[in-house]
């Protein structure tokens, strides 16, 4: 964008002679401005990222029309422009030194966890020694919600002082539980496979699982092999004659989600995050609510878009990385807002047991009654060396290929508990800021077992989690992949299973 507005600005430096092309350079400069700020707009990785580029453009165009008035000996027409580059160039020095200090923040902290009848005053002198500044990691957490991570403070400073700080603070075993470094991980992988991932599928090729006329009317419903595999196409026949008891609310834990997005549009709960600079949060939650049926691109579970919301919280960046603590965070959020399932199509490996502040945050929705489905990962190995995938409780995605075997990315989640399976692999959803994509990961198999998930909540919202599961656990389909990554998901006979279950004690299943 730089290069773009630097050169438009050229071409209007011509459009200020004398000559008779001077009107079309002045408006092909414009022009090219124009197009310059939209297209940065249009990919910027974040708006920091954004606003930096175009005032760096601006300022140094500015400067080159400034240096052209002063040739023409135009001094009057000169100043304003020298001044407003000046401005902008300096406005692009603290943003870049602003953006320069986040980074180096979010690396240079620590998370300290007190006893339970300890206070921040006992610890005190070490941090004010240290120079350390220091702020209650989840202030709207009491003791009586969560008394372990109620007690977890951010302690932030010089690495030097940290290092310092936090080993005398390993020491006082009277007054500190716990003690770990706030990292910044890379929680989101990106997988190359052979076709169209990536990208919307050519429209010359048939991707076409079934051979008679599907019950969607969204365009790109037949392009979505996901559906047919995972019994989806017949989900939707049985609930043309259903209502839910209420809306179910799928919380992303991921990039955000975009809100205005023609197929999430209506879905998403108001509030939250309604952004994605990434695009990555957006395909996943299209993949478990996209409003179906709506004559618009891709279909989900979610029929009509009356079983499930969607509910943002950006627990990752722009670029996909995330703290420990804002992840917490994240998962606090979702907790306070009373949401039915989280979903996190995210995971990094420290090496061996999750970090502590992450384990309490999972016990912390799990004693609410809230169902948490994360991604198996991406690095073809145990998903029991990932985290949150090796968290007591969690259910654990792993992906499926189009012949129902694992795919050559996922990871094993035959050592854990609650390993289940999905289609992984091409996966068509939504594209922020418009249009359709296809992707592949675990991340993409995660959201379809969250929207079951969310699907019989909506039907049921007593259902607990453990319930939860061994509902969609029993009705999986064996697979050939099923000895490494678990059954596949199969919401028909889940549903079908559930409907079984509730004809018996109440009746017909459409009279709930």
């Amino acid at each position: 964008m730089i290069l773009l507005l630097v050169a438009s600005f050229l071409l209007l430096a011509l459009g200020t002679g004398a000559t008779r092309r001077a009107p079309l350079f002045s408006f092909m400069g414009i022009a090219g401005v124009l197009v310059a700020l939209g297209w940065g707009a249009a990919t910027a990785s974040s708006l920091p990222s954004y606003l930096l580029s175009a005032a760096t453009g601006l300022g140094v165009g500015s400067l080159i029309l400034a240096g052209r008035f002063h040739k023409l000996r135009r001094a009057s027409s000169a100043r304003p422009w020298l001044a407003m580059g000046i401005f902008l160039l300096t406005a692009a020095l603290l943003l870049g030194l602003g953006t320069a200090w986040q980074s180096t923040s979010d690396r240079l902290t620590w998370l300290v966890e007190l006893g339970p009848d300890d206070d921040i005053s006992e610890i005190e002198p070490i941090l004010s020694a240290y120079s350390l500044q220091y702020e209650r990691a989840f202030p709207s957490l009491s003791r009586t919600d969560q008394p372990d991570l109620a007690q977890v403070f951010l302690l932030s400073g010089e690495a030097s002082d940290l290092e310092s700080a936090t080993a005398l603070l390993r020491l006082d075993t009277e007054n500190v539980d716990h003690l770990e470094p706030n990292l910044r991980l890379q929680f989101i992988d990106h997988v190359e496979q052979p076709g169209p991932v990536g990208h919307a599928p050519d429209p010359g090729t048939d991707l076409r699982v079934g051979q008679g006329p599907l019950l969607e009317n969204d365009p790109l419903a037949a392009s979505q092999w996901d559906l047919e595999a995972t019994g989806t196409h017949r989900t939707h026949e049985l609930l043309q004659s259903v209502r839910p008891v209420r809306q179910a609310t799928v919380a992303i834990l991921d990039t955000g989600v975009d809100a205005s997005h023609e197929d999430l549009q209506g879905v998403v709960a108001s509030g939250g995050i309604r952004r994605d600079a990434n695009g990555h949060g957006s395909h996943v939650a299209g993949t478990a609510a996209a409003a179906t049926n709506n004559r618009l691109g891709v279909a989900s579970i979610n029929w009509e878009g009356s079983f499930i919301r969607i509910a943002a919280y950006q627990a990752l960046s722009d670029n996909g990385t995330g703290t420990l603590e804002g992840i917490a965070q994240a998962i606090v959020d979702a907790v306070s807002d009373n949401v039915d399932v989280i979903s996190m199509s995210l995971g990094a490996s420290t090496g061996g047991q999750a970090p502590k502040v992450i384990r309490d945050a999972i016990a912390f929705a799990r004693s609410r009654n809230i169902s948490v489905v994360v991604s198996a990962g991406n690095d073809g190995r145990d998903a029991a060396q990932q985290f949150p995938a090796n968290v007591e409780g969690v259910i654990v995605v792993g992906a499926v290929d189009r012949d129902l075997n694992r795919a050559s990315f996922s990871n094993i989640t035959s050592s854990l508990e609650r390993g289940i399976s999905a289609p992984g692999v091409n996966i068509l959803s939504v594209q922020a800021n418009g249009g359709y994509v296809s992707m592949s990961g675990t991340s993409m198999a995660t959201p379809a077992v969250s929207g079951l998930f969310g699907l019989l909540r909506s039907l049921d919202p007593t259902l607990t989690p453990d319930e939860l599961w061994t509902l969609v656990r029993e009705t999986a389909t064996d697979i050939p992949g099923a000895a490494e990554v678990g059954p596949m998901m199969n919401t028909g006979a889940a549903l079908i299973r559930f409907q079984g279950s509730r004809t018996e004690v109440d009746g017909p299943l459409q009279n709930m």
